[in-house]
């Protein structure tokens, strides 16, 4: 069996900064987008050492990059909630579409990383059949959640405005 462990990897150290960057680009306090910004980078070339000084890159996923990469993307979401509390789009809410990503991807994020986690130590191979299944409903259910979370957030927005 062949696995594919460096495009996950790969992918984990690209995706978390550029959601970082993207909720970043939505708050307006500029002390907080440029240390957003900065600890993308800082969390990007963790994830690019880590692989090369511990030689995983190809043979496992890392759980500290999953860790840190979920914790950076959760506070960049808190703190865009509360910019959006600050501001007008909450009356506008319904029509306001990176409020549907962020409410996806935060779900999806609290749901899959503690599992992730634990995946190393609960294999099928061990004798863990009921965590491996447990594994695949929540990732299963938290997909189609995001996603539609994703589906329903460019239907909504999707929608053109009656001129006058």
């Amino acid at each position: 069996m062949k696995k594919n462990l460096w495009l996950y990897n790969l992918y984990n150290s690209v995706s978390y900064p550029f959601l970082v960057l993207f909720f970043s680009s939505y708050l307006k306090n500029k002390l907080f987008k440029k240390t957003f910004e900065w600890a993308s980078l800082l969390f990007l070339l963790f994830s690019i050492g880590l692989f090369l000084f511990s030689n995983t890159f190809f043979t496992a996923y890392s759980p500290y990059v999953n860790i840190s990469g979920t914790l950076l993307v959760l506070i960049v979401i808190i703190s865009f909630y509360f910019e959006l509390l600050r501001s007008e789009y909450v009356m506008q809410l319904k029509r306001f579409l990176p409020f549907y990503f962020s409410l996806g991807t935060f779900v999806f994020l609290l749901c899959v990383t503690p599992l992730s986690i634990f995946s190393d130590y609960f294999r099928v191979s061990t004798g863990n059949h009921l965590f491996v299944k447990l594994q695949v409903q929540v990732i299963l259910y938290s997909n189609i959640f995001m996603y539609s979370c994703f589906t329903l957030g460019f239907i909504l927005c999707s929608r053109k405005k009656k001129y006058s």
